[in-house]
């Protein structure tokens, strides 16, 4: 019987345990954008509009291995063919950025910053 006593002291400690781990919460709220990059000319500039202080991921899906740069914030992402890849931001520099594709040098979209 005393060993029943144990186990039972165990379980309300692991119960406890997950109590704490699951009651964390996420404060900041990211916004998420999808980027299509493909070769050639793209027949429109993809928009991303969002507010000075945003977090956000830029889903990525490109037809070409190539390499994004952004201009502003002057990073230069690889992006792998075929493959989704998520792109997590600080948008922390007001202002109108092009993203462009490096290999082709067309510019893919525009993401506007405002305050």
């Amino acid at each position: 019987e005393l060993h029943d006593d144990e186990n039972h002291h165990h379980d309300e400690e692991d119960d406890h345990h997950e109590t704490n781990t699951s009651t964390k919460t996420i404060d900041v709220e990211v916004e998420k954008f999808n980027l299509s990059v493909a070769e050639g000319v793209p027949e429109e500039l993809q928009i991303i509009e969002v507010k000075l202080g945003t977090k956000a991921i830029i889903e990525v899906n490109s037809s070409v291995n190539t390499e994004l740069h952004i201009h502003g914030y002057d990073l230069y992402i690889d992006i792998q063919k075929d493959k989704t890849q998520e792109l997590a931001f600080d948008f922390n520099i007001a202002g109108e950025f092009e993203i462009e594709d490096h290999n082709s040098g067309y510019k893919v979209a525009r993401i506007k910053v405002t305050p």
